[in-house]
């Protein structure tokens, strides 16, 4: 019974505290990982299609 409990509350403190700092670690990553590749994409595109429209841009 000792063990048993003395093993939840660790499980539990250890699981608690590290699953909030994970929890907002993997947020922020997730989020820079989902926002950079997409801001490159967008910002290609968008001189691609200015380039396309305007061709003068990039043939001085």
């Amino acid at each position: 019974m000792r063990r048993h409990r003395h093993r939840k509350r660790r499980g539990l403190r250890r699981t608690r505290s590290p699953r909030r700092g994970r929890s907002l670690r993997q947020a922020v990553a997730r989020n820079l990982d989902a926002l950079v590749p997409f801001a490159i994409y967008a910002i290609s595109f968008l001189v691609i299609m200015s380039a396309y429209l305007k061709p003068h841009w990039y043939l001085p």
